[in-house]
């Protein structure tokens, strides 16, 4: 039994579309929860806590996404959304921390810098 592409076509789109959504929606929570931990007495509960709902939507999604379609359609575009938005706010956040440091002497490393800095 062959499966029409056209078939995979809409389950695959829908489920990177609602991966991007969901993969942001971790990173946002996880960008909120490192500024709340510095406020908070409680950081490790803060961090637990967070965790477990950001894993519990990010995962329930993707469960619920392969009960609907076939698996090996609906995975690999889930997976590759988490990846791509992982890879935009890791960027952004990478950014952010150099603008926030003041600029040394351009070709020397600033103090503490390592060499994956």
């Amino acid at each position: 039994m062959t499966i029409p592409p056209d078939a995979l076509l809409l389950p695959a789109l829908l489920s990177l579309t609602i991966g991007l959504v969901a993969s942001a929606l971790y990173f946002a929570g996880l960008a909120w929860t490192t500024r709340a931990v510095l406020r908070s007495r409680a950081a490790g509960a803060l961090l637990l806590l967070s965790f477990a709902l950001r894993s519990a939507l990010l995962l329930g999604l993707g469960a619920a996404l392969m009960r609907v379609w076939n698996p090996l359609v609906v995975l690999p575009a889930y997976l590759a959304a988490f990846v791509a938005v992982r890879l935009v706010a890791v960027a952004r956040s990478r950014h952010k921390i150099r603008q926030a440091q003041p600029m040394h002497d351009a070709g020397a490393p600033s103090e503490g810098a390592g060499p994956c800095s």
